[in-house]
Protein backbone atom coordinates (compact mmCIF):
# COMPACT_ATOMS: atom_id res chain seq x y z
CA UNK A 1 0.00 0.00 0.00
CA UNK A 2 1.03 3.15 -1.08
CA UNK A 3 0.70 6.65 0.17
CA UNK A 4 1.29 10.83 -0.40
CA UNK A 5 2.90 12.75 2.43
CA UNK A 6 2.06 16.44 2.87
CA UNK A 7 4.31 18.09 5.52
CA UNK A 8 3.66 21.71 6.38
CA UNK A 9 6.17 23.84 8.39
CA UNK A 10 4.98 27.07 9.52
CA UNK A 11 7.80 29.55 10.49
CA UNK A 12 8.00 32.70 12.42
CA UNK A 13 10.10 34.49 9.52
CA UNK A 14 12.81 32.96 7.56
CA UNK A 15 15.00 35.24 5.48
CA UNK A 16 13.97 35.46 1.72
CA UNK A 17 17.35 34.84 0.87
CA UNK A 18 17.64 31.55 2.55
CA UNK A 19 14.02 30.01 1.43
CA UNK A 20 15.44 28.10 -1.71
CA UNK A 21 18.00 26.45 -0.24
CA UNK A 22 16.12 25.14 2.64
CA UNK A 23 13.38 24.26 0.51
CA UNK A 24 16.40 22.02 -1.47
CA UNK A 25 18.17 20.69 1.81
CA UNK A 26 14.50 19.74 2.73
CA UNK A 27 14.02 17.44 -0.45
CA UNK A 28 17.79 16.16 -0.03
CA UNK A 29 17.46 15.21 3.08
CA UNK A 30 14.19 13.43 3.24
CA UNK A 31 15.21 11.74 -0.18
CA UNK A 32 18.53 10.45 2.13
CA UNK A 33 15.87 9.33 5.30
CA UNK A 34 13.59 7.43 3.05
CA UNK A 35 16.62 5.72 1.18
CA UNK A 36 18.38 5.11 4.71
CA UNK A 37 15.27 3.45 6.18
CA UNK A 38 14.75 1.70 2.84
CA UNK A 39 11.36 3.06 2.11
CA UNK A 40 10.58 3.22 -1.42
CA UNK A 41 8.85 6.56 -3.04
CA UNK A 42 8.55 8.77 -5.68
CA UNK A 43 8.52 12.42 -6.74
CA UNK A 44 9.62 14.49 -4.07
CA UNK A 45 8.13 18.57 -4.18
CA UNK A 46 8.93 21.12 -2.29
CA UNK A 47 7.13 24.86 -1.81
CA UNK A 48 7.95 27.48 0.51
CA UNK A 49 7.72 31.54 1.64
CA UNK A 50 9.40 33.05 4.54
CA UNK A 51 6.86 31.92 6.85
CA UNK A 52 5.90 28.32 5.37
CA UNK A 53 7.84 25.40 4.12
CA UNK A 54 5.94 22.21 2.05
CA UNK A 55 7.01 19.36 1.30
CA UNK A 56 5.60 16.58 -0.99
CA UNK A 57 5.92 12.92 -1.74
CA UNK A 58 4.16 10.82 -3.59
CA UNK A 59 3.56 6.87 -3.24
CA UNK A 60 5.34 6.44 0.13
CA UNK A 61 5.56 2.43 0.86
CA UNK A 62 3.59 1.79 3.91
CA UNK A 63 6.58 -0.13 5.57
CA UNK A 64 9.89 -0.54 5.22
CA UNK A 65 11.51 -3.17 1.99
CA UNK A 66 12.27 -6.64 3.73
CA UNK A 67 15.93 -6.93 4.25
CA UNK A 68 17.89 -10.13 4.22
CA UNK A 69 21.23 -10.27 6.00
CA UNK A 70 23.67 -13.33 4.87
CA UNK A 71 26.70 -13.73 7.35
CA UNK A 72 29.58 -16.02 7.48
CA UNK A 73 29.61 -18.31 10.22
CA UNK A 74 31.87 -21.55 10.88
CA UNK A 75 32.98 -24.46 8.83
CA UNK A 76 30.53 -27.48 8.49
CA UNK A 77 32.09 -30.04 10.49
CA UNK A 78 32.16 -27.49 13.59
CA UNK A 79 28.57 -26.80 13.27
CA UNK A 80 27.37 -31.07 12.06
CA UNK A 81 28.61 -34.04 12.78
CA UNK A 82 29.43 -36.76 10.13
CA UNK A 83 26.12 -37.75 10.17
CA UNK A 84 24.60 -34.56 9.92
CA UNK A 85 23.55 -34.00 13.42
CA UNK A 86 24.13 -30.70 15.11
CA UNK A 87 26.61 -30.50 17.56
CA UNK A 88 27.67 -29.28 20.89
CA UNK A 89 29.25 -26.13 19.07
CA UNK A 90 26.18 -25.66 16.22
CA UNK A 91 24.16 -25.71 18.90
CA UNK A 92 25.77 -22.48 20.85
CA UNK A 93 26.40 -21.26 17.95
CA UNK A 94 22.59 -21.02 17.01
CA UNK A 95 22.10 -19.55 20.41
CA UNK A 96 24.50 -16.98 20.09
CA UNK A 97 23.21 -15.52 16.44
CA UNK A 98 19.29 -15.94 17.88
CA UNK A 99 18.16 -18.32 14.48
CA UNK A 100 16.76 -21.84 13.98
CA UNK A 101 18.16 -24.39 12.30
CA UNK A 102 16.40 -24.20 9.05
CA UNK A 103 17.29 -20.34 9.13
CA UNK A 104 20.88 -21.75 8.35
CA UNK A 105 22.28 -23.01 5.17
CA UNK A 106 25.72 -24.49 4.14
CA UNK A 107 27.68 -22.43 1.39
CA UNK A 108 30.63 -23.62 -0.40
CA UNK A 109 33.61 -21.15 -1.09
CA UNK A 110 37.44 -22.20 -1.85
CA UNK A 111 38.43 -22.82 1.82
CA UNK A 112 35.20 -25.23 2.22
CA UNK A 113 32.11 -25.55 3.29
CA UNK A 114 30.27 -22.90 6.10
CA UNK A 115 26.87 -22.60 7.16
Amino acid sequence: MEFTVLLELGLKDLPPLIVKDTLSQLKEKSRLLFEKHSISYGKIATRGSSRRLVLWVERVASKQKDIVEKEAGPPKFVVFDSKGNLTEAGKKYLQAKKVEIEDIEVQKSQKGEYV
